[in-house]
């Protein structure tokens, strides 16, 4: 351990740990120990944190909801910033904006009885009602959709149950229904270690699973999404039955390990639905497959869901299975969802 290093983290917070275990820190319930974690209350706390693992040259990793990655089960050398600055405000003059919603495949299809759809959920926000609301980064956004409909305002609906941040659902550009979060991205506060600046929607370069700070490595401060003053009770009604529609997603996960099919890929394979679950379930015949505590769930084959005391190592086993599996039988090359910490 740095005594230097450990000094100058304690200047900025008390809330610091050392070679402490991640697995709380992930919906995973997975994950080796770090060197150090400290724990950033603001923005503030994260500027100067990253600042200061620069100054010592070491390896640092910003977490927030922890919901999807894995950590591997010798964990990370260095420092992990736990990111819980929450704070957001609803700014006063609202922007008008012509940005376009895109439009995402559902998870999954109606191709078996397992499977759900979007069908029948009609509610639409108010397109001339729109409001922007600043948010941290690290703000939950399960609370976060709870406090603003209490304000009067929706949009964020569609994610409701997903158990990320703010900064986590703009870089991996998190979907929830027929959305993407990215859609509602109005700008953004980045920040590359040395310097700070606002970025607008066009900057990240949204795609499925994808932003361009995949490849920037900057990280998300705050960010200024382009929401709604729309009708709450009904925005209400969406997000309860949306969330019971997903209600056989295993919770002990880090959500779908990989992406769906592209069109070309569906139309190659001559699949009758986009969905990898419905892949890995009815073509690979995986579900079920058990590695340790490590399993491809009984519920939702996209999941590889913990048991009780999984590894990392059973986790990866899995994940290189499936992979192995529809490169041979179908001559797929699967993107994985989720982000790897540690060494595999």
């Amino acid at each position: 351990m740095n005594k230097s290093l450990q000094k100058a983290l304690l200047q900025i917070t008390p809330d610091i740990y050392f070679n402490t275990y991640l697995y709380p820190y992930t919906t995973f319930n997975i994950g080796g120990p770090a060197d150090y974690v400290a724990v950033a209350r603001s923005t503030e706390h994260i500027i100067q944190m990253v600042k200061l693992c620069k100054k010592f040259s070491i390896p640092f990793k910003l977490l927030g909801g922890g919901s999807n990655v894995l950590i591997s089960d010798e964990g990370f050398r260095g420092v992990i910033i736990i990111n819980k600055a929450d704070h957001w405000k609803i700014q006063d003059k609202i922007k008008s904006s012509q940005q376009a919603m895109s439009s995402v495949a559902p998870r999954l299809t109606s191709v078996g009885k397992d499977f759900y759809t979007t069908e029948g959920l009609e509610y639409k926000d108010p397109q001339n009602k729109r409001v922007v609301v600043s948010v941290a980064a690290g703000a939950r956004i399960i609370p976060l959709i709870k406090m603003l409909f209490q304000k009067g305002i929706t949009g964020l609906q569609w994610f409701s149950g997903i158990p990320a941040s703010v900064g986590g659902a703009i870089y991996m550009n998190m979907h929830g229904g027929e959305y993407f979060f990215g859609d509602f991205v109005y700008s953004a506060l980045l920040f590359d270690g040395e310097n700070i600046k606002k970025a607008d929607h066009d900057y990240f370069n949204f795609s499925y699973d994808w932003s361009t700070l995949h490849e920037t490595g900057e990280l998300i401060l705050e960010a200024d999404l382009l929401l709604y003053y729309g009708d709450v009770a009904k925005a209400k009604e969406l997000s309860v039955a949306w969330a019971r529609r997903k209600s056989l997603q295993p919770q002990k996960s880090v959500g779908c390990i990989f992406q769906n099919l592209s069109a070309e890929q569906q139309e190659k394979c001559n699949i009758p639905t986009s969905s990898i679950g419905y892949v890995i379930d009815k073509v690979l015949q995986l579900k079920g497959t058990q590695k340790g505590d490590a399993q491809i769930s009984n519920n939702h084959a996209a999941f590889i869901e913990n048991l009780g005391q999984a590894k990392a190592s059973d986790v990866y086993y899995l994940f290189q299975l499936i992979r192995s599996k529809a490169k041979e039988k179908l001559g797929l090359d699967l993107k994985p969802e989720i982000e790897f910490i540690g060494h595999f």
